[in-house]
């Protein structure tokens, strides 16, 4: 069978062939059906039996199943994290990989340490290999690192590009060596995890990616591909059958506005394309939370967010079940970033694959600047709901009806506030005497429980 980074899966002719096969049935058994008398409910069963095959062997011919991301991945990234933008060395690198395990955060699940643009040489070697930045690396190797990076119990991923050259560093990239790079990259080196980005490339990268993924399954190692190549050609339509997650937007920036912008344009993407059964996952980029605290004012690149905003976007990030990748200086965490990065209920809302993404559900008022949106969980017996005031005044009188949620006005529900933990019972609507009040860019988590009758 075909294999991607090591994980089994079906050879795609044997399927195709067996599709055919039962296609080729189906049709056999709805033509003599015609031929007999309509109370012969088994040929009605046949061809029932015969068509559901077919549609799911359809389907497992677009799944990527290499066995990898079958939550939505968390890490840890270097970019902007170890000062300047694309900076990291073997140092800062083992020194984060020490404190990733310190702080509890691998504990938590972020369990793969990304390096991000920040490692490789301008030029290749003289066998036209990759190579890292010697100023950084003495070694000229990444190898070493990742050595360190696995005997902590942790996962190794690295920054590479589908183009001649990376996108700010202007490093080698991979194209023209794929094959050799993934042989390099992944049975080498030995790394799990790849985020490829999309600058300088020649050609269409619904043309490269496929080939960049056939490179690392030939491999046979296994290693969850992240493509980046910003929602400009509907990768949810075409990237599951070459990727675990795909960028679904341009690059998130450490501001509001961008985060704003990245969440809104959600709305506008299938659900049916990503989550467990696709085994991959719509990837709005990382998340920032608290690193404007960590960066002196004139090195920041971005204008930062508050920790309203923070919590705002951590939370949306995981209702829509993107992987959450946080940049920032796990060396010195703030007791901010750990109130958030370690909520563990709202990690659960992110981790549950009983249903798919969260999605928009409505306006609470006329200029659609508070919304709410919702997830389903617990296999689809509860949800857990965001509303959030996008806008730039606070908002008062806000309520949620368990009718706008699809219960009835008579529901009686459970309702916890994942960030505060206040759990109230109340029926039919949430807050139920009163109202909530949202400042600008504010959001609440809750999660309710629908009661039986």
């Amino acid at each position: 069978g075909l294999w991607l980074g090591g994980g089994r899966r079906k050879n795609s002719c044997t399927i195709v062939a067996l599709r055919e096969l039962f296609f080729m049935l189906a049709v056999l058994v709805l033509w003599q059906f015609r031929k007999v008398k309509m109370d012969h409910r088994g040929l009605w069963l046949g061809a029932y039996v015969a068509v559901a095959v077919f549609c799911a062997l359809s389907c497992s011919v677009s799944a990527l199943d290499n066995g990898l991301a079958l939550t939505p991945p968390l890490g840890w990234s270097s970019w902007l994290a170890l000062g300047e933008r694309d900076f990291c060395d073997e140092k800062s690198l083992r020194d984060s990989a020490d404190a990733i395990i310190e702080t509890g955060l691998a504990a938590a699940g972020y369990k793969t340490l990304v390096i991000s643009d920040c490692w490789g040489a301008v030029k290749r070697s003289a066998d036209g290999k990759l190579q890292a930045q010697t100023d950084r690396f003495p070694s000229g190797s990444l190898k070493g690192v990742i050595d360190y990076i696995h005997s902590k119990g942790l996962k190794a991923g690295v920054y590479q590009d589908i183009g001649t050259e990376t996108c700010v560093g202007k490093r080698a990239g991979m194209y023209g060596h794929y094959e050799s790079d993934a042989q390099q990259l992944a049975v080498e080196w030995g790394i799990d995890w790849i985020k490829i980005d999309n600058c300088n490339d020649p050609k269409h990268p619904t043309e490269l990616y496929p080939e960049v993924a056939k490179a690392f399954n030939d491999t046979k190692h296994p290693v969850l591909i992240n493509l980046c190549e910003w929602g400009q050609e509907d990768p949810w339509k075409w990237a599951p059958t070459c990727g675990n997650s795909w960028r679904v937007y341009g690059d998130h920036l450490d501001e509001f506005s961008s985060t704003k912008k990245i969440i809104l344009a959600q709305k506008g993407i299938s659900k049916n394309y990503s989550g467990a059964p696709h085994h991959g996952w719509n990837d709005m980029d990382m998340v920032f939370t608290g690193l404007v605290d960590q960066q002196p004012p004139d090195k920041r690149y971005f204008p930062g967010q508050t920790h309203t905003e923070y919590v705002t976007e951590f939370s949306m990030w995981a209702l829509l079940q993107s992987p959450l990748v946080w940049t920032g200086d796990v060396r010195n965490m703030t007791a901010f970033q750990r109130s958030v990065l370690f909520n563990y209920d709202v990690l659960a809302v992110h981790n549950d694959t009983s249903s798919v993404q969260g999605d928009y559900v409505m306006s609470l008022d006329s200029k659609d600047e508070v919304q709410v949106w919702r997830k389903f969980v617990d296999m689809e017996r509860n949800q857990a709901v965001v509303v959030v005031n996008f806008g730039n005044s606070t908002s008062d009188g806000i309520q949620v009806t368990f009718e706008s949620l699809g219960l009835t006005k008579t529901t009686q529900a459970i309702v916890t506030d994942l960030w505060t933990k206040e759990k109230v019972t109340v029926i039919g609507a949430y807050p139920k005497t009163a109202t909530l009040t949202l400042e600008p860019h504010a959001c609440f988590m809750i999660k309710v429980f629908p009661l039986p009758l």
